[in-house]
């Protein structure tokens, strides 16, 4: 399949979900997210909250330890980033985005909750729109690819804010259509075959997105991972996969 023929694909898949049952299913997110800040024991939201939290090893192993600045964007941030915020060497300047940015910051001022980072109110399909190109160091999304409309499409802008020789460094949920019964934003299943990464959905075959990016990038590894960036077991099992981007595109 052509890289072409892969966003034709896409497009068209998108185009029967139809933009009232997306509406939905953001209605939805948004009342997790309602319920996840009510409860601010809950394990996870002190490491979310904590200004002085170290940037992880995974992450922090990508970034250029000699730059006095690390530029690093946040994609489908939810209402509290789960990037560390202090770096070994330098300074970390941390970019959140997210579609619901709005509904995040009054439910942060509704729970009482002081926000630790700004939001912009950006979709992972128009973020060059947003920042340009070349802006970032990395370009960074946990648990948030597989909820998009175009999840081929937001890999794709990550990449085009991205510097060149720069990182995309994303986590997504396996299988995480069939794990929500492809119900509200769980319309998605990555997967990964023979060290490539492949999305689908419950009536269509799979594509190589592996292929489809390589114009704007080389996949460095894809490895499964049970431990979110706070440290917490996830329920089902994470795709965590590291792109390069070409410095001739």
């Amino acid at each position: 399949m052509t890289v072409l023929r892969s966003f034709r694909w896409l497009a068209d898949r998108i185009r029967r979900l139809g933009s009232s049952g997306r509406d939905a299913a953001l209605q939805s997110e948004e009342s997790f997210w309602n319920g996840w800040l009510a409860k601010q024991d809950r394990p996870g939201f002190a490491f979310r909250m904590n200004a002085h939290a170290p940037l992880q090893p995974w992450i922090w192993c990508h970034l250029d330890s000699s730059q006095p600045v690390h530029r690093v964007l946040d994609v489908g941030c939810g209402p509290l980033s789960v990037v560390g915020r202090v770096v070994p060497a330098g300074r970390l300047d941390l970019t959140c985005c997210d579609p619901l940015a709005e509904r995040y910051m009054t439910l942060l001022r509704h729970h009482g909750i002081e926000p630790v980072h700004a939001i912009d109110d950006v979709a992972g399909e128009d973020l060059s729109r947003r920042y340009g190109t070349a802006s970032f160091d990395m370009a960074f999304s946990n648990n948030a690819v597989d909820h998009a409309a175009d999840p081929l499409e937001v890999l794709r802008q990550m990449a085009l804010v991205v510097r060149g020789d720069g990182t995309v460094l994303v986590q997504v949920g396996e299988h995480e259509g069939r794990h929500g019964g492809y119900r509200g934003l769980h319309q998605w299943d990555f997967s990964e075959h023979d060290g490539r990464l492949r999305l689908a959905s419950k009536t269509s075959e799979a594509l190589d997105v592996t292929e489809a990016l390589s114009p704007w990038l080389v996949q460095r590894s894809i490895e499964r991972v049970d431990i979110n960036p706070a440290g917490l077991r996830w329920e089902h099992t994470h795709l965590r996969i590291v792109w390069t981007r070409r410095v001739d595109s």
